[in-house]
């Protein structure tokens, strides 16, 4: 069937303005891997990205109605979905035999809900997409019975019926190297919406899920707590493809990168062994820091490692479900510079639900104590399909009815300890002190030419346009509200 397969972009929680804190320019992976297996097995696909094409929702709906397609997918999450309904819809009231099928964690989780409130979609696909997305596509082909295709929910002769989720593809090597021609862009790599380089870059996986269960992320629930693996050689396939296609820059999108050591050690060898000329970056957790493992990281080319920290208070990182304390984030960060890792960044969560405003400024404290390069502050929401979204709901704190849709900032419900305005004074006050303290700024001036990474970051913002820009960074970091 003749499909069009479409990245919404994501837009901000609170202003409804394009978002730039979660947004990179990067390939849109998950819709190239459904669409290289669809491909694969006969059918006609093209993509749209419509935040790297910057297009608005009538651009969009436009360059979709142009290619008149059987059928039109979305990859569906909470910031994109304001910008994917309106979209749908229009394409909907346009040709109403189009079939519309929303994709991704919200109709994973969401499939009922959004069946029942959206009469535009005809069908969702949850979970890992390939051969669901594939099947269903047969379906509506007329090839085989739409009932027999594990892992979608649909609406037939009035009804909505949900079929037995499917099994996880758990050889990933049987999945079709992702066809990165179906995209005419190459990302530039952007924290904060700042571009931080001029490389070409994509974004690969080496596995997919993982066996920590955090309270804040659905990953788990998503892929059942199961960690599958990539071959080393075909992950290295792929790897010389990216870079014959002239591309400088990789992040790896992995739940879990450095899960296992020995597996990742063995990666990195094959990737020095084939002299690649590429700057990685991942994210890893603190409890999974062995030096010897970072270093071959670092050797294999790995310049931007994120960690996701989170707290520096011990009950706050107990409710999260991190299975870590401050003092292995300590370790962690000492052992990355040790490693030589040119970029540090941290993520933090601010605004727990019955967080209090000491245990926000000790981990602020925190911050200020620790040698990480660029920490990054968010406020904790409940995203349906989470482990903190559901246990909010069955304490009857959070409407599911008002909320399955995009969540909530957990601080603006009932009952919270802190408020917004108090939250967001105490931040204001604070947070600037961590970027300009006298050792910050030398360690940042040293680092940024001793690192032929950094050194391209200063390149770039040697350009005047760029420099105006660059306040902008600082200011995202701490504007979390």
């Amino acid at each position: 069937m003749k499909t069009v397969l479409v990245a919404p972009k994501t837009v901000s929680f609170e202003t409804g303005a394009d978002d730039f804190l979660t947004t990179r320019y990067m390939h849109p992976l998950g819709l190239i891997s459904l669409a290289t297996y669809a491909k694969q097995h006969g059918h006609e696909v093209t993509i749209i990205d419509q935040g790297v094409l910057n297009l608005t929702n009538e651009k969009l709906v436009e360059r979709v109605k142009k290619l008149d397609p059987d059928v039109v997918g979305i990859g569906a999450l909470s910031k994109s979905i304001s910008n994917a309904k309106a979209v749908a819809f229009d394409l909907k009231t346009w040709n109403p035999n189009l079939k519309i099928v929303f994709g991704n964690y919200m109709a994973t989780f969401s499939a009922r809900h959004m069946l029942e409130n959206y009469p535009w979609l005809d069908a969702c696909v949850r979970g890992e997409g390939e051969v669901s997305f594939k099947e269903l596509l047969d379906a509506w082909d007329g090839r085989r019975p739409i009932e027999d295709v594990t892992g979608v929910s649909f609406k037939a002769g009035g009804r909505i019926k949900d079929n037995p989720d499917r099994a996880l593809i758990m050889d990933l090597d049987t999945l079709p190297m992702p066809d990165r021609s179906m995209v005419s862009h190459m990302f530039k790599d952007e924290i904060l919406g700042i571009k931080t380089e001029d490389y070409k870059g994509t974004s690969m996986y080496f596995s997919r899920g993982c066996p920590y269960a955090c309270t804040f992320c659905a990953c788990r629930m998503f892929t059942h707590g199961t960690y599958r693996v990539r071959s080393v050689d075909k992950f290295m396939n792929e790897l010389c493809e990216v870079e014959s296609m002239g591309i400088k820059r990789v992040i790896l999108v992995d739940d879990n990168f450095t899960l296992r050591r020995k597996l990742v050690i063995k990666l990195c060898e094959g990737i020095k062994k084939e002299k690649l000329d590429i700057f990685f970056s991942t994210e890893g957790r603190v409890n999974q820091s062995d030096y010897t493992m970072l270093r071959e990281m670092k050797l294999a080319g790995v310049s931007t490692l994120f960690f996701g920290f989170e707290s520096g208070v011990q009950r706050i990182l107990d409710y999260y479900n991190k299975q870590i304390t401050p003092d292995m984030s300590r370790v962690a960060i000492k052992h990355a510079r040790k490693a030589g890792i040119d970029a540090i960044i941290g993520t933090f969560i601010v605004g727990g639900y019955d967080e209090t405003y000491e245990e926000v400024n000790q981990t602020i404290n925190f911050i200020k104590s620790v040698d990480i390069d660029f920490p990054q502050l968010v406020v904790a929401r409940a995203f349906p399909g989470t482990p903190i979204y559901n246990d909010l709901v069955q304490r009857k704190l959070l409407d599911d009815t008002k909320y399955w849709e995009a969540g909530v900032d957990v601080i603006d419900l009932p009952g919270s300890f802190m408020k917004r305005q108090g939250l967001k004074r105490l931040v204001d006050e604070r947070y600037k002190g961590v970027f300009f303290r006298p050792a910050y700024i030398a360690r940042a001036f040293y680092r940024n030419f001793a690192s032929k990474f950094r050194r391209g970051i200063v390149n770039h913002y040697l350009n005047p346009k760029e420099f105006r820009r660059l306040p902008s960074l600082f200011k995202g970091a701490i504007d979390v509200f």
